[in-house]
């Protein structure tokens, strides 16, 4: 699943994509995105990662059959809801999303998920000017778990570091802060954080159910070995 969020999307510009004008499929430059107008045409392609501005002629009927194409393929695989996950060969894989903030699980039981594979709690600490208080985020991983009802949710532990950075935690710069100090490495190096979301994500536990694997569980991420937890 893709979710746009509101504290990490506040960023996001046209100079993300790779960009063009008009019909001519030219570079779109910084000079023709700030002479755009209010109610000009845009195309946004996520797909091919590609922006037209008052796009005209073939590229306007171009994206008029591509989303007429799109609609038609979104509206055929509704027929497959509420049908078991199955390979032609046999196999029957879990069927999971992946999500961002409780109000997502919403979209998963829309759209027949069998489950949450990643609940990206970053998020939570993300879209906050402060750290999250235990409370805030048992209520937010116990409300995933209800609205899943019961299905699998995995939650993983804050993930910050690297692309996500988190002004009011006041982490050093690093040459290369994807290998460096980062996810489980600032947890357990910053251990009353990392005990306050493992409480709230073990009390939020009780609202799943059980019996069926789908009690809420913890996922650390990047630990290059696994040892026993004092602390």
């Amino acid at each position: 699943m893709r979710n746009h969020h509101r504290g990490r999307r506040k960023n996001l510009s046209l100079r993300n994509f790779s960009q063009s004008s008009g019909n001519s499929g030219s570079p779109l430059r910084s000079k023709d995105y700030r002479s755009s107008k209010n109610k000009d045409t845009a195309i946004v392609d996520g797909t091919e990662g590609i922006v037209y501005i008052k796009p005209e002629g073939d590229i306007l009927s171009q994206y008029i059959i591509k989303r007429e194409d799109f609609i038609k393929k979104q509206a055929e695989l509704k027929d497959f809801f509420g049908k078991e996950t199955t390979t032609a060969d046999g196999i029957k894989p879990e069927l999971f999303c992946n999500i961002g903030t409780p109000k997502d699980a919403k979209r998963v039981i829309e759209c027949d998920g069998e489950g949450v594979g990643l609940f990206r709690s970053e998020f939570l600490f993300m879209d906050n000017t402060r750290m999250p208080t235990e409370e805030e985020q048992f209520n937010a991983y116990k409300e995933a778990a209800e609205i899943m009802g019961g299905k699998a949710l995995i939650i993983r532990t804050l993930d910050i570091g690297g692309d996500k950075d988190i002004p009011y935690l006041h982490m050093k710069k690093e040459e290369n802060p994807f290998l460096g100090y980062r996810a489980v490495r600032y947890c357990l190096g910053n251990q009353e954080v990392f005990r306050t979301q493992l409480r709230a994500i073990l009390r939020a536990s009780a609202f799943g159910k059980s019996e069926n694997h789908a009690s809420p569980c913890e996922l650390c991420r990047r630990a290059s070995r696994c040892k026993r937890a004092d602390f």
